[in-house]
């Protein structure tokens, strides 16, 4: 995430030679790791993104890291060569500070802006205001394209669906003989800033009640760089999860402010007290939960999932690529006894890996946005 020491190592790291980059990344010193290593290795969606548009055929593609403030300013002096710039999650996802620091270069550029936002439920005035500011000519939202469209509405830009996928290379199918049930690694959300307890509630179960259902549970909360996440889930039969984002989707943060605000007062309070005190009785007009890349991750490794019920983009379907588990887990002893039919599960893991690669693949997500994005260029547009 763009911050001033990540921008200093950064910046640092294009004079350090790549084998001695390489090899202080997996340093025993913690800062001296911190400065060298891939940040977002353990955000697998963010290099995921990257890599499909620089693999397409389509373009002829620079990369930026936008907190190397060398290649920022290098590739803004340039930036009327291009005929796409694309903003990616990483640069503009919890920080837009270096974007910002780009807007002068982006409002002079020739070529079309496509903006992808990480987190679009969190400071959504700026990263609106920064579309308008800028006049994008697309955003691609990970949202259902619903929710996507009025979320952005008022900002002057084309919303593109763009929810999560699946990158094979790195989620590959697993061995059918596997040495954990129940496998999990991720963060422990802030769930009194999103509005709910869903995903924590169903992987709290698995982790204290699962080795006494006889499951072999493996849970830590931590993040794994994506070829670690993709070995674990290689050999689990099973995980777990729920949709990202929020019920209460807002264009302002209301909402999520005032409950940061009062978690700050009260740092002990409880969820319940928190969603009494600052949330509506009902959710937004518009949901903002989406499938994430984390299910098409499993279902990559043909890894079977026990999900909370949700729509999940219209992509994973209840009973066909998961195994539904109600949010207030009511029916969690009938989804551990279908997890348990081992037919049950190669019926679901199968199902669901075709559908992903039939359509849901990072080369396919951008094949068809760069389809509409170039539109008129032809060939042999060039894209940054």
């Amino acid at each position: 995430m763009p911050r001033p020491r990540r921008v200093a190592a950064d910046t640092l790291r294009r004079f350090v030679p790549t084998p001695l980059a390489r090899a202080l990344s997996s340093s025993s010193i913690r800062y001296v790791r911190s400065v060298f290593a891939e940040e977002y290795e353990s955000l697998s969606y963010v290099v995921d993104w990257r890599d499909a548009f620089v693999a397409s055929d389509e373009i002829d593609s620079v990369t930026c890291n936008v907190n190397d403030v060398v290649a920022l300013a290098a590739v803004s002096r340039h930036i009327t060569e291009f005929d796409l710039i694309v903003a990616l999650h990483s640069a503009a996802g919890d920080s837009l500070m270096q974007v910002e620091r780009s807007r002068s270069a982006l409002s002079r550029r020739r070529g079309r802006l496509l903006v992808f936002f990480g987190n679009e439920y969190d400071d959504m005035a700026a990263k609106r205001a920064l579309l308008r500011d800028v006049a994008a000519e697309y955003v691609g939202s990970q949202l259902p394209i619903e929710a996507a469209r009025w979320l952005y509405e008022g900002c002057g830009s084309t919303v593109l669906a763009a929810p999560a996928a699946l990158n094979p290379i790195v989620y590959r199918p697993g061995p059918a003989d596997r040495s954990v049930d129940i496998g999990f690694r991720g963060d422990r959300y802030a769930s009194a800033l999103i509005g709910d307890d869903e995903r924590a509630r169903i992987i709290e179960y698995f982790e204290h009640d699962g080795p006494a259902r006889g499951l072999r549970v493996d849970i830590a909360f931590i993040r794994l760089p994506r070829r670690e996440w993709s070995r674990l889930l290689a050999r689990s039969v099973g995980t777990i999860g729920a949709e990202a984002g929020t019920y209460y989707l807002e264009r302002d943060d209301t909402t999520r402010d005032r409950a940061a605000r009062y978690i700050a007062a009260h740092p002990r309070a409880p969820l319940l007290e928190v969603l009494e005190r600052c949330y509506p009785p009902r959710p937004a007009r518009m949901s903002g939960k989406a499938i994430s890349s984390r299910h098409l991750e499993a279902v990559g490794t043909k890894t079977c999932q026990l999900l909370v019920r949700g729509s999940y983009n219209g992509i994973l379907h209840a009973g066909e690529h998961y195994i539904a588990v109600t949010p207030d887990l009511g029916n969690i002893e009938d989804a551990i006894r279908r997890f348990g039919d081992g037919a049950e599960r190669r019926r679901i893991v199968e199902s669901a890996y075709e559908m992903a690669m039939d359509a849901h693949t990072y080369a396919q997500r951008v094949r068809s946005i760069l389809a509409v994005v170039l539109a008129g260029h032809g060939s042999s547009a060039r894209a940054g």
